[in-house]
C-alpha cells in the first residue's frame, strides 16, 4: 500500500473522530475573518499547521461549515455509525464498543485495497453542541478533539473542528498538512449534504 494511501486513510479516521488541539496557536484568533469570508460562498473553511511547542509530531486543524438543519438533526448523523461509513469514503465499518452516560466507545475500520487501519476513541456528548473525542487505541498515536455545533438565528447551524492528531508511522509535516486539507473540506462536504438531505 503507498504511504499516501495510508496516511489519507488515518487522516479520514482522525478527521471523523474528531480530535481537538489544546495548544491555541497566535494566529488561530486571526481566522476568524478568513473562516467567515469562506462561509460566505457556501464552502467549507479548514487551515493546517503544526504547533512547534509541541514534541509529538502531530498536526492542528481548525475547521468550520454552515450546514442548513438544526443542532438535533446534524447531531444524529454524526453519531450514527452506518452514516460515518457514507460520511468517509474508505471507511468500511463502524461499532460502538461500550456506552455509558454520556459517552461511548467507538472502532473505526478503513479499507483501500490491501491495507487496512483501525481507530478506537472515546465520545464525551453534550448534546446537541459538543462532541469531545480521545484516544482509546487503534492506529493514531495521538488524537484529542473536539466537535462544536451553534446555531445561527437563520435556521442553519454552524459546525466547527478542532483537532491535533498524528498516525503512528513518520509523517513529513508537508505531506501530512497536504493530506488534510484535502480530506477535512470534502468530509465536512459529505457531513452537510447528508445532514441537510436526513433534515
Amino acid at each position: 500500500m503507498p504511504f499516501r494511501l495510508r496516511l489519507s486513510l488515518l487522516l479520514c479516521v482522525a478527521l471523523l473522530a474528531g480530535a481537538m488541539a489544546w495548544a491555541t496557536p497566535a494566529a488561530l484568533s486571526d481566522l476568524e475573518d478568513d473562516a467567515l469570508a469562506t462561509l460566505q460562498t457556501g464552502e467549507p473553511f479548514a487551515t493546517v499547521w503544526r504547533d512547534e511547542s509541541r514534541t509529538d509530531g502531530a498536526m492542528d486543524v481548525y475547521s468550520v461549515i454552515d450546514i442548513d438543519s438544526p443542532p438535533e438533526a446534524i447531531w444524529r448523523v454524526m453519531t450514527d455509525c452506518e452514516a460515518s461509513v457514507q460520511i468517509v469514503d474508505k471507511m468500511r465499518s463502524c461499532e460502538i464498543l461500550e456506552t455509558g452516560t454520556g459517552w461511548d466507545i467507538r472502532e473505526q475500520a478503513l479499507r483501500a485495497g490491501l491495507f487496512r487501519t483501525r481507530n478506537v476513541f472515546r465520545s464525551e456528548y453534550d448534546f446537541p453542541r459538543e462532541i469531545r473525542i480521545s484516544k482509546a487505541g487503534g492506529d493514531m498515536r495521538v488524537q484529542e478533539g473536539v466537535w462544536t455545533l451553534r446555531p445561527l438565528e437563520d435556521g442553519r447551524t454552524r459546525v466547527s473542528y478542532r483537532a491535533t492528531s498524528c498516525p503512528d508511522f513518520p509523517v513529513p509535516s508537508r505531506m501530512l498538512a497536504k493530506a488534510m486539507r484535502r480530506d477535512v473540506p470534502q468530509i465536512l462536504t459529505n457531513l452537510r449534504d447528508m445532514a441537510e438531505r436526513a433534515n
